[in-house]
């Protein structure tokens, strides 16, 4: 009986206890929340009965935990080993043995959030006084509060020259200093403290002088006598960041005999030509175009030489050179040094007494050098030359230049074809010049009908004619002639015999002329009068005397040619015969 009194009494205590147990009160301050933990203060208020424990629970980041607490009345419980920026539900309750009291009231709690992510920094621009610089958050850019924009001249004292909201990502330095080099990094904050970007360095580019003018030329179809016009370009500035403007253009100018560069003009930044005035007919004129900036800084110097027009300089320098040429023929070569870039060309003169000059050549402007060929033996030629323009007029010629010709090598060729005609009581004589190598001619005649001959006359080289005026009526006379040099005489030309009174009338052209010589592909021939219309033929032989071309020839024309492209560069004797006529002459092949 007394033990179902106890076990009654028991059960009625346990369902007492049951029905006297109360949620605890839970306090948690947000204040003492950190990254990774919260803390909990869990009050009992309840009489009866003690409860023999608590259960602590916290909800939150998708996990449920429990902590078990011991008997007492207050708690102060760190919960630990939390995620940082998560949001937590919590509440208590009391334990009574194995029966649990009601939950408290739940209380939503919310750690701190993990330190700020790093910034990562890079550069955007650079200018002078300007640099830019840009970021990217890769991560939780809504843990940043405030970002700090820090620069350093020396990487390692920094100071803040920017606060940033959190969503901003680019900040221009707008107090740079230029030709420095400026690190820079920027610090992301919140709650939870700072976090350092990586460091950017940035040289700054220096303030610096414009961009040197290009293509400074003078322009060749705007000049004059008087004036040169200058051209240049100006290159592109830098726009954007305003480190080269052009404040101004700059012409010098020097003339040629002057030894310091005077300023000419100042020009506003975007001109791109000047004209010099002022100017004498080739004066020389070095020139040069700079640019200044609008920081005082200025461009290098381009430039260059130019004359104005007028005419051309006289050449200088001139030498002769004597030389055989690929045909074994005499030749000089004129030489000379171009002192003017405006001629359009070179006129050179020859003279074999130094005073007397006729046109040797007139020659394009880009040549320094000249072959005079085929020249005579034992003759002093004498040179001038000077330069012209065909608009502007020609230059002073150069002084004369002399050149002894070669030594006379063989004795000269008879000369040929002497004849006679009576003209107004006087005796005309003509005949052919066959050699390049006579000094002298001889004139003889006899009046005893050939038995003695005594000189008439001693002329001069390349002389064809001679008048004889101590004649008599009824006399004959017979003439003959012979070309001397210093090595030997020529055989004496044929005879011509004339006899006072009997022959008049002019001499007839007897003469076979070859052009031209030297030849390349053909051979012109120019035959006398004497044998147009009758049959004849052409040879033409070697130095070996082989015959290498034969042309038959049925009628004399006045003038025909003979192909000459076959034969080979040389020498070559052209042999024109018909009835009674026999004439030989000299030609070279290119």
């Amino acid at each position: 009986m007394k033990k179902s009194l106890l076990f009654i009494t028991f059960i009625l205590l346990e369902i007492t206890a049951k029905a006297q147990l109360i949620s605890p009160e839970i306090i948690v301050e947000q204040s003492s929340a950190t990254r990774t933990s919260l803390f909990a203060r869990v009050t009992y208020t309840g009489l009866m009965p003690v409860p023999t424990g608590f259960e602590l629970e916290y909800d939150g980041g998708g996990l449920v935990r429990n902590i078990l607490l011991g008997a007492g009345v207050v708690f102060n419980q760190p919960i630990i080993g939390l995620s940082p920026g998560t949001a937590y539900n919590i509440r208590a309750r009391a334990k009574y043995g194995i029966d649990n009291g009601p939950w408290s009231v739940v209380l939503l709690r919310r750690t701190l959030v993990d330190f700020p992510p790093a910034a990562v920094l890079s550069s955007t621009y650079n200018c002078p006084t300007n640099v830019g610089i840009s970021w990217a958050v890769n991560q939780r850019p809504g843990d940043i509060e405030e970002q700090i924009v820090q620069r350093s001249f020396d990487n390692a004292t920094w100071v803040t020259i920017g606060n940033l909201f959190p969503t901003e990502r680019s900040y221009n330095d707008g107090d740079a200093r230029p030709g420095r080099t400026i690190w820079y990094r920027v610090l992301t904050r919140n709650i939870s403290g700072l976090t350092n970007s990586n460091t950017v360095s940035v040289n700054v580019i220096p303030f610096s002088g414009p961009k040197n003018p290009v293509n400074v030329i003078s322009d060749q179809k705007n000049k004059s006598r008087n004036h040169l016009t200058i051209t240049w370009q100006n290159p592109q500035e830098d726009v954007a960041c305003g480190s080269d403007i052009r404040a101004s253009n700059f012409l010098m100018v020097k003339l040629f005999n002057e030894t310091e560069y005077k300023l000419y003009s100042e020009l506003y930044p975007n001109a791109n030509s000047a004209r010099i005035d002022g100017l004498k007919p080739k004066d020389v004129v070095d020139f040069r175009v700079f640019s200044l900036s609008n920081k005082g800084l200025q461009s290098n110097w381009i430039g260059g030489r130019d004359t104005t027009w007028g005419p051309p300089y006289a050449p200088s320098n001139m030498i002769i050179v004597a030389f055989n040429d690929k045909l074994n023929v005499s030749a000089l070569e004129v030489r000379w040094k171009d002192n003017s870039k405006d001629e359009d060309y070179f006129q050179i003169e020859v003279s074999t007494d130094s005073i007397n000059f006729n046109l040797l050549a007139k020659i394009k402007f880009d040549n320094t050098n000249f072959y005079h060929t085929p020249v005579e033996e034992g003759v002093n030629y004498f040179y001038r030359m000077k330069a012209g323009s065909n608009t502007d007029g020609e230059s002073a010629f150069t002084p004369i230049s002399f050149a002894v010709n070669y030594p006379y090598s063989t004795k000269p060729n008879a000369p040929y074809g002497l004849q006679g005609a009576l003209v107004a009581n006087k005796i005309n004589l003509k005949w052919y010049d066959d050699s390049d190598k006579e000094r002298n001619y001889i004139l003889e005649r006899s009046i005893d009908n050939t038995t003695s001959f005594k000189i008439l006359s001693t002329l001069p080289r390349n002389a064809t004619s001679y008048i004889d005026s101590d004649v008599s009526t009824g006399k004959t006379y017979n003439y003959r002639i012979r070309a001397v040099n210093p090595i030997g005489e020529s055989d004496n030309s044929g005879i011509a015999t004339i006899k006072f009174g009997t022959t008049l009338g002019a001499l007839q052209n007897v003469e076979v002329n070859f052009y031209p010589n030297p030849t390349s592909d053909f051979l012109q021939i120019k035959v006398p009068e004497s044998i147009i219309g009758k049959s004849g033929s052409v040879l033409v032989y070697d130095e070996n005397n082989r015959i290498v071309l034969e042309k038959k020839i049925n009628n004399f024309t006045d003038e025909f040619s003979i192909p000459a492209e076959n034969l080979n560069p040389g020498k070559y004797n052209v042999k024109l015969t018909s009835k009674d006529f026999v004439q030989t002459k000299k030609i070279f092949k290119q």
